[in-house]
Order: C-alpha cells, then structure tokens, then sequence
C-alpha cells in the first residue's frame, strides 16, 4: 500500500505579499519537490483538505495549483485512490545539476574557447589592457551629427532592402579611403560590409577552403584566427615571426595563409617588402588564399609603410580585412573586406545566410562620418596621441623593468609586446595582477608550441599618469615574485 508522503505536510514558506499570489507559489514549491526528487516518482499527495490546512492556504488555491501540476505531466490522478508523483523518467532528469557540473559537458575545444574568453573579456578598459582605443578621445559631437545627417538624408533607404554587399554609400567611402592610405586599389563594387574581422575569416574559410586543409598561421598570432580556423576543420601550420614579420618560405600544401603584415599581432613587427612578395610567391605557387587582416594599419608611425598585399598583388589572391572597431569604437561592429571581383557575390551572398541583413543606420552614420572629413581627423589626431602614449609607456618600463624586459622600438599602433630576459611565467604574473590596477595579456598564450613569455600591454586607452601607475603595479608584483638576493658581509 502507498504511503503519503510526509514532506507535503510542513509547513510551506509563502509570502502572502508577493504579487504572482499563492497559487503560483504552491504550484513552484510542489514542482520543485518532484523535480529534486524530494518527491520521488509513484508517492501519492495527502488530500487537497489536509494540504490546505497543513499550509494555511484556501483548498482551492491547493487544488488549482495540483491541477496544473497534473495538466504538465509532473502529477497524476488515480480514481479513487489519490494523486501521485508521475511515474516519468524526464522529471527526474531535470533535476538542478551541481554548480560545478555545470561546464562538464563542454569538449575539450570548447574548454579551451572558456578559457580563451574568459581571461580576455575580464580586463575590458583597464590599464595595460590591449585592444582598446582612446575612446575619451572619439568625437562623439561629429559623430552625433553624422548619424542624425545620414537618418535625414536616407530615410526611406534605411527602412528598405539593400544590396547584399552592404550600404553603397559606405563601400564607395571605404574603397576610396583605403586606396591612397593603405594601397589598395578597388572599386566599390568589391567592398563586403561586415561586422566582424571575426566574420570575415569565418567567411573566408567557409568559401575558400574544405575540412583537412591546411591553414597557416603566425606564430605568435591572433588567438580569434586560430579558434575560428581550428573549428572550421583546418589544419594549422605555424609560420614563425622574426623581426622581419612572419617567414612563410617552408610551407607546403596549405590552402589558407592568415597575415597580419602591417603590424603583426601580437609582436608589432611590420613585415618585410620581401617577406611579403615570398608570401604571395607561395600563394600563387600553391594555389593559396592569403588574409591579409590590418587591423590597425591606420596607427603605424615606423617609416613610410610597405605596400600592402593586396596592392602588390592586385587583390588575385588576397582578401584584405578592415575593421572601424579599432579606428574609432568596439560597440561600432563594422568592418570589411575587399574581395576580387569574381568572389564578392559569393562572400556577400554567404554573409546573409549566415548573418541574415544587416542594420544600416550605423552604415549610414559612418558613411556620413567618412565623407565629411571627420573620420580622417580623428585618425591623424589619434596617431599623434598614440605616439605620445607608446613613447610614455615605454619610458615608464625602462624606467621601472628595463632590466627584466626586452622592450621594442617604438612602432604605433594600440599595444605592444616585450618578451622577458629571463625565464619569468607570465601566465603566473598576470593572475598575480589586480586588473583593475595592471591588465597586459601573458605572451605566451599567443604562441602554438612553446610560448616565450613576456607581456601584451595596451597604452591607446590610457593618459601617462595611469600608464605609470599600471607599471609601478606591475613592477612591484614582479619583484614580489623575485628570489631575494642573499645578503653578504663580515661578521663583528
């Protein structure tokens, strides 16, 4: 014979103020039970009369709870017998797992992704942090301006279809900025309006490339290129930096090179001219596509720039990548690529199935922004700015760390790198670290094989004075770390 199940008897612990009312309340107390299994399968409920006084609830606010409890599966009502917990495995199965279970089911891959995600996203703008603009410094007025002037201006475009490429406005702004700043030669027609660098590596690698193939990669390089090339099932193969950028003379057989030759990322070196004619020797003798991502071509200052690879080319095997997230602000989410004429539509059409259409008030905003002048201002403006930051940043690490760190020379950009000059674990170092005070990145981590450890550290975001304080935070967390030297003399 069935027992009733004692449990229902206690007291419930309901608040008689809370606006959803008691019925909810008794409905999610008795589901909970069942759920947990405080209420195992086939226990039979005492009476709605028993119930109703054992909680001091009306038994009509007890039976509609039951009622709906009975209408989701979770109870069932035998005639003449009672109710009883249901006799169903999927209630069991839903019972809260522990807390740390909860990435338990995650791959091997995805654990790594978590990690990845988590010791990026954490820092934000913070000092030493890289990847992050001035963004006290945007013009936020002509900004303002730009996207009240295009709403004007565009009104019934905005709210209709558009050209799968993206904002024509935008592309035709695009193609002409790029042409004399960065050597890339292209009609509007062969601009793709993103929103991601992210996305267009993701694109290239869907449209260019099949599972197995090969893809190489600096090494150190982008830890984002690296997720998003391993999880579109390519091989990757390592192409080592030196201090004329990255060297791929040896590769065979791969489909796909990912470059960053303006500023590689994360040392900073820019690639030579003939690194860069070996490179797209390679490509044409394999057969090969070549990313060339300048992510912030915009802010180098060392020398006259080498022509890009895609202007050296003329674009045959090149996808040059753009993204405004750098140039003015992250929340932007705008970039680009140029493709050759024969792939746009192919980039452009894939782009929508994966993404859907995309909104164009902000497209329209930043075509605005382009075509007044503005844009161009605040790129010279914050190439000054950064000059004067990175000069500031490396003087406070001479200063401080000169003689633990190997410190680059001054080269633009958002961040630099400096490996250590004696075996130092950076990993170790940044945790020690508190972000809110000193937030660079371990170098290690970019580095497929065995990472040489030193320090990512980003000074666009920050004034001197913040500068100095994140490496005085940084240099007495090192030298907390240090072995003491052992203190010699003579003895009275």
């Amino acid at each position: 014979m069935t027992r009733r199940h004692p449990v229902l008897l206690d007291a419930l612990a309901l608040d008689r103020d809370d606006p959803q009312g008691l019925a909810r309340q008794v409905h999610a107390a008795v589901r909970a039970m069942v759920l947990d299994g405080t209420l195992p399968a086939g226990a039979r409920l005492p009476s709605s009369r028993a119930l109703a006084e054992a909680w001091g609830v009306a038994r009509n606010t007890v039976v509609g709870a039951l009622d709906r409890l009975t209408a989701e599966g979770l109870l069932a009502g035998r005639r003449g017998s009672g109710t009883f917990v249901a006799e169903v495995v999927g209630a069991r199965l839903l019972r809260r797992a522990p807390a740390k279970a909860a990435s338990g089911g995650l791959s091997q891959r995805g654990r790594t992704a978590l990690a990845e995600a988590m010791l990026q996203g954490q820092h934000g703008d913070r000092p030493l942090a890289p990847d992050v603009p001035a963004l006290d410094r945007f013009p936020m007025d002509l900004w303002h301006r730009s996207v009240l002037r295009s709403a004007r201006h565009h009104r019934a475009a905005l709210l209709q279809g558009v050209d799968r490429r993206g904002f024509g406005p935008l592309r035709a702004a695009i193609a002409a900025h790029v042409g004399p700043a960065r050597g890339v030669l292209c009609e509007p027609e062969q601009v793709v309006i993103l929103t991601s660098t992210r996305q267009a590596i993701q694109l290239s690698a869907t449209l260019l490339t099949d599972p197995g193939d090969a893809a190489a990669i600096e090494d150190p390089g982008y830890l984002g290129a690296r997720a998003l090339l391993n999880a579109s099932g390519l091989r990757l193969v390592a192409m080592p930096v030196d201090g004329e950028g990255a060297d791929p003379r040896k590769l065979a057989a791969v489909r796909l090179l990912y470059l960053t030759p303006s500023h590689q990322y994360p040392l900073g070196v820019a690639m030579t001219l003939g690194r860069r004619m070996a490179a797209l020797a390679v490509a044409e003798r394999l057969g090969a596509w070549i990313i060339e991502d300048d992510y912030d071509g915009e802010f180098q200052i060392r020398g006259h720039p080498a022509p890009s690879l895609h202007g050296l080319s003329g674009g045959g095997r090149v996808i040059y990548v753009g993204t405004f997230s750098k140039a003015m602000f992250p929340a932007i989410r705008l970039a680009y690529l140029v493709a050759p004429p024969d792939l746009v539509d192919a980039f452009a059409a894939v782009r929508v199935r994966q993404d859907g259409p995309t909104q164009l008030h902000g497209q329209a905003a930043l075509a605005d922004f382009m075509e007044s002048g503005a844009f161009a201002s605040h790129i010279r403006r914050m190439r000054g700015l950064y000059a004067e930051r990175e000069e500031a940043l490396l003087g406070h690490l001479a200063s401080r760390l000169g003689g633990l760190l190997d410190l680059p020379e001054p080269g633009g950009g958002l961040q630099l790198a400096a490996r250590f000059r004696r075996r130092l674990g950076d990993l170790a170092l940044v945790a020690r670290l508190r972000p809110e005070e000193a937030a660079p990145m371990p170098l290690s981590r970019y580095y497929l094989k065995d990472g040489v450890p030193g320090l990512l550290m980003g000074y666009a975001a920050s004034a001197e004075a913040r500068l100095g304080k994140a490496v005085d935070h940084l240099a007495r967390t090192i030298e907390s770390g240090l072995p003491r030297k052992r203190r010699t003399g003579s003895s009275a």
